[in-house]
């Protein structure tokens, strides 16, 4: 019973295929939320990930939060993943990264797991073309074939998650 309203198997069966379909014909979505302890880990991962690696509790966050959920959305059909990790509870990312200068700065990271591959973002931009240059700067790499020039230092490892899947 739902409010009074007995609902029979047909019924309910044929509300949630209604559900299912509307979700499908939306589409694919964009996730932008915080990377996961086994995520970026595995060699066979064939994923291109732009990381945002949080610097410090800037204030700016907020728009550069909102550029990557468009950028999640831009590239939700394609092999880039678009993840955040907090750089003060996961040093060994920026050691990883050879960022430790960087630690109280936001910076971006276009990384491939299966070939260990990276590149840092070195642009310094306004908010508002924040999302055109990380744009160009993964589709670079990405679909025309631009090389990731640096190489991890350390493998990516045990990985703390603030428990905040999304920003």
């Amino acid at each position: 019973m739902y409010n009074g309203v007995s609902l029979k198997k047909e019924k309910l069966s044929l509300w949630t295929q209604k559900h299912i379909s509307v979700l499908r014909k939306s589409g694919p979505q964009g996730h932008f939320k915080e990377l996961g302890k086994s995520e970026c880990t595995a060699d066979k991962d064939t994923n291109f990930y732009l990381l945002w690696l949080r610097g410090g509790d800037l204030i700016e966050s907020s728009s550069i939060a909102n550029a990557m959920r468009d950028l999640s959305n831009t590239y939700r059909t394609d092999p880039v993943r678009i993840r955040w990790v907090s750089v003060e509870q996961n040093p060994q990312i920026a050691t990883a990264f050879a960022l430790l200068e960087r630690k109280k700065v936001n910076s971006f990271i276009l990384y491939r797991p299966k070939r260990g591959r990276y590149k840092v973002f070195g642009k310094e931009v306004e908010d508002a073309d924040l999302k055109s240059e990380l744009k160009s700067f993964v589709d670079s790499a990405v679909f025309d074939g631009a090389a990731l020039p640096l190489k991890v230092e350390n493998t990516i490892s045990s990985i703390t998650e603030t428990g905040r899947q999304e920003l």
